[in-house]
């Protein structure tokens, strides 16, 4: 019997799977999205696949279970355990603002005042007991908590990164008075200073966690009944997989797993088409999500946001997302100027094309309007998508109100939408100190090959890779991810005084912990990889660079090692350095990541081409910069490696549509990626 292996990722309005088998043949389905039970999408795209559940040994799954719950503020009924003095840090937070917006609001906590209780302990900044834990107060909270009816609890004392015994005797008083009830520890979830972000991740973790239990529960059940018996792994943030046990303990660390997936098959798929430097372009129907490949390695996070300013302190793949994806919607504002998004139309009712019920006009209706997409072709013909309805929405609600004609209307919707992405894309480049003349735009997602050409010819990016099918480029990378675990440690040392001995200490000790971890997923003590790296900042700031750290027993030379790479990324984002006798560097949090090894899909080559002309399936009138065009239009199924062809053209296949505009030249590679050579048309 052959084995296959399966890669699904659920978006907000299609569910990806890929399926591989033993031999590398791989096969796709794509399906709507059925919010809120995501498990009847992810079942309809296994069973519409090709081959039973019974005979997969292997299925990779990337979610917004986590991320949908916070966003519709649907988790559980939590409640917030914490230092007498620091019962509203959840709402003070930074004590900053995310926005220049005079409107603007901070995300409201997840855990309301009520809910949010003080325990009368404190440890010193060093670890030392000023006021130890009164057992008999945590027992009466937890009654407290029981009559209410909690579901989740976060437990997190100022200082416990320093000394976590306070803390840890909290947890196991809880877990013995509230049996049942779902109980993140801090010093478990991340022994890290800066108390409010430590607050912030360990609350989303608890919000989240009996939501994510369910869903995983659900998963297994599903998936037992319809006959697999195989292993499952989930998508992690940081662009690797864990275990569904791994999942249910720390859930915040799959919030933007979909997202990550996607970066890490941008990554092997540049690579292959030998493009080093790539900011990955994930365009779907909700949001667009930009990652960036530096030298062929994914840039990483130890901290992002959501909802606008959470805080969420996880090593990430590190990903700048917006509200632009096909079912954007556009509308005017009170000024009477024109906006696109953050707004979108999902999947229900979606743009107005769909037909759906549907009214509002979206980029998708637009790009009908235009002549890009064919109605009669979209999601390979089992979905036909109504041009009236979207000419209509467009007229109605763009050009009337803006006294444009139907073509100018729609061209003034993509090309609001294209500047949004535009200074998106400037922000994860020439912000963070890369030249985007030097990078590739890797595009797919079901709407990414719409755009990317157009946003990356006035963002001044000469190439585009479309993958061989961008609409499921994200199922496909959740079976390139490798297991993986990170586990990270306070330092608070300036270079000038911490001792070797202190830091090979800490390293050692996060080596240990992360190799259990791994080994608790099958992964051998000797097939996994580690790697360090140290947060390091000038002392006095509050954020820095992660540089990395030699493996192995650690000697006097590290500290050059680490301050030679502080002071290198500190040049190339700022353009300064302090003088050395001047500045003292910081040491502030040691970390190590573990990888082990699983058998990944491997891209597939595609037959030599017979000519662009063969895969050619006629023309018609597109609207380009201003005029209608004559366009040709290329089945992408029938291209094969060395074909070439030139702009304006359109391809088209069942997850995704390719825009090529004026100017431009194609060539179809080896692995059937399409690349895009936009040189001629820019300045």
């Amino acid at each position: 019997m052959t084995a296959f292996r399966a890669g699904i990722d659920i978006g907000g309005t299609f569910t990806d799977t890929v399926i591989v088998d033993a031999d590398g043949k791989l096969s796709y389905v794509k399906v709507p999205s059925t919010p809120p039970e995501f498990v009847d999408g992810l079942m309809n795209g296994l069973e519409r696949g090709p081959h039973a559940l019974s005979e997969m040994t292997l299925l990779a799954h990337g979610t917004t279970v986590g991320i949908n719950a916070i966003v519709t503020r649907r988790g559980a009924k939590a409640a917030l355990v914490t230092t007498k003095g620091f019962r509203d840090l959840m709402a003070i937070r930074r004590g900053d603002r995310e926005s220049f917006n005079l409107w603007w609001q901070p995300p409201k906590p997840m855990i309301p005042r009520r809910f949010r209780f003080e325990i009368d302990e404190r440890v010193n900044y060093v670890g030392d007991v000023l006021k130890a834990v009164d057992e008999r107060e945590v027992r009466e909270l937890a009654a407290r908590i029981r009559a209410l009816e909690i579901e989740a609890v976060a437990v997190v004392f100022v200082n416990s990164p320093v000394n976590p015994e306070p803390e840890r005797r909290a947890k196991e008083i809880l877990e013995s008075e509230l049996p049942g009830v779902y109980i993140s520890a801090s010093n478990e979830i991340l022994p890290e200073i800066l108390e409010s972000e430590r607050t912030a991740t360990t609350t989303i973790n608890a919000y989240i966690g009996p939501v994510m239990a369910e869903y995983v529960g659900q998963l297994e059940e599903r998936l037992a009944a319809g006959g697999y018996d195989g292993d499952v792994t989930i998508a992690t943030s940081a662009g690797g997989v864990a275990t569904p046990d791994s999942v249910r303990r720390v859930p915040a660390r799959t919030l933007e797993s979909g997202p990550a997936a996607g970066v890490m098959a941008g990554r092997e798929i540049a690579r292959a088409a030998g493009f080093g430097n790539v900011v990955t372009f994930d365009m779907g129907g909700t949001s667009l999500d930009l990652g960036l490949i530096v030298d062929g390695e994914a840039r990483r996070t130890n901290e992002y946001l959501i909802e606008w300013g959470t805080p969420v302190r996880f090593p990430s793949i590190d990903v700048f997302s917006i509200g632009a994806g096909g079912g954007s919607i556009a509308w005017i504002d009170t000024g009477g100027s024109l906006r696109n998004g953050p707004q979108s139309a999902g999947a229900r009712p979606g743009p107005a094309c769909y037909g759906s019920d549907g009214e509002e006009p979206t980029n998708t209706d637009a790009q009908v309007v235009l002549g890009r997409m064919t109605p009669e072709a979209f999601l390979g013909g089992e979905m036909t998508i109504d041009s009236e309805l979207a000419r209509r929405a467009i007229a109605d609600k763009i050009g009337e109100p803006l006294g444009l004609e139907l073509n100018e209307a729609a061209d003034a919707v993509i090309q609001i939408a294209n500047n949004n992405m535009l200074q998106s894309l400037r922000l994860a480049t020439v912000e963070r100190g890369h030249d985007p003349r030097e990078f590739s735009l890797f595009a797919f997602g079901g709407a990414g090959p719409l755009y990317a050409a157009e946003v990356a010819r006035a963002g001044s990016i000469p190439t585009v890779i479309v993958p061989r099918f961008p609409g499921l480029t994200s199922a496909l990378g959740l079976l390139m991810s490798d297991i993986r675990h990170d586990a990270s440690r306070s330092i608070l040392r300036t270079n000038r005084e911490i001792e070797i001995r202190e830091l090979d200490g800490a390293f050692g000790e996060l080596d240990e912990r992360v190799l259990g971890l791994l080994e608790g997923e099958g992964i051998s003590r000797s097939a996994g990889a580690l790697s360090r790296e140290i947060d390091v900042r000038y002392f006095g700031q509050s954020e820095g660079f992660t540089v990395s750290v030699p493996d192995g027993a650690l000697d006097e030379s590290v500290l050059a090692t680490i301050t030679d790479g502080f002071l290198e990324q500190q040049q190339r984002e700022f353009g300064y350095v302090m003088p050395e006798d001047f500045a003292t560097i910081e040491l502030v949090t040691a970390r190590v990541s573990g990888v082990g090894s699983v058998e990944k899909a491997e891209l597939e080559k595609v037959a030599p081409g017979s000519g662009a002309e063969s895969a050619l399936l006629g023309e018609r009138e597109v609207y380009f910069e201003g005029a209608v065009v004559a366009t040709k239009i290329y089945a992408r199924d029938q291209l094969g490696a060395g074909d070439t062809f030139g702009g304006p053209a359109i391809v088209e296949q069942a997850d995704s549509t390719t825009v090529v505009p004026p100017g431009a030249a194609v060539q179809v590679d080896e692995y059937a990626s399409l690349i895009i050579d936009l040189t001629s048309g820019l300045a």
